[in-house]
């Protein structure tokens, strides 16, 4: 694996700041973005995250894409760690402004990694509660229980 950046744990690749570690062969991807630049893609439907991905030597863009205009998706990004143990690294998104659990209860979204990550969500976390903002908050955890893959932690703004 050859390390592209790494600068405590962060990652510069063409304006994209990410959590965690790039490489060549695109074995582990560059996770997250710098939400102030992430603002400038902010259209009707949502936030559009950016996932740079090296292939080669030409560079891809991944779009990830809000499913309701004011969800505020993208508010919060983290690697998952890897959730389904297929040994890439995971991302998860939050919105904590989506409203399918009530008005305002937020949700989370993780896309599986892979050579050529997927721009189709994978699991869907949903807040509970009107107003919980579930979602402002999201993290890995890395393997709390020991079965050998990641989990994460959502959480809630109050």
């Amino acid at each position: 694996m050859k390390t592209l950046f790494n600068i405590l744990n962060l990652m510069i690749l063409i304006m994209i700041i990410a959590a965690g570690t790039a490489s060549a062969n695109a074995d582990s991807l560059p996770l997250g973005v710098n939400r102030d630049w992430l603002n400038s893609l902010t259209d009707e439907n949502g936030q559009r995250i950016v996932q740079p991905e090296e292939e080669g030597d030409a560079m891809q863009e991944r779009f990830f894409t809000g499913f309701a205009a004011s969800d505020q998706f993208g508010y919060s990004v983290s690697s998952a760690g890897d959730v389904n143990g297929d040994g890439y690294a995971d991302l998860i998104v939050g919105a904590p402004f989506n409203d399918a659990g009530g008005l305002n209860a937020g949700r989370a979204y993780i896309y599986f990694g892979g050579s050529i990550i997927n721009s189709g969500v994978d699991v869907i976390l949903t807040g509970l509660a009107a107003s919980d903002q579930f979602g402002f908050y999201v993290s890995t955890a890395g393997d709390v229980n020991g079965d050998g893959y990641s989990d994460v932690i959502v959480g809630v703004k109050s």
